[in-house]
């Protein structure tokens, strides 16, 4: 008994864990959506950030969220 409430803990703090990563995941990605908002619509100027840098940051953005969500439900 003493065994099974000790997992059942164990899953609860896991999946708050869990739950914690991706709230913190969804706020980056709308922090970084707003920032390219600001970008296209002339906030930042190109003088800023160069078409081949924000290309390279949005794949490797791509890269790192696709591996954040395999951790999340792994």
């Amino acid at each position: 008994m003493v065994n099974a409430k000790a997992g059942n803990r164990d899953r609860l703090l896991l999946a708050l864990r869990r739950m914690q990563q991706y709230i913190t995941h969804l706020q980056e990605i709308n922090a970084f959506g707003q920032s390219i908002e600001l970008l296209l619509h002339g906030f930042l100027t190109p003088q800023v950030i160069t078409k081949s840098t924000l290309r390279a940051i949005l794949l490797q953005t791509q890269n790192i969220i696709w591996h954040a969500f395999m951790q999340i439900f792994t």
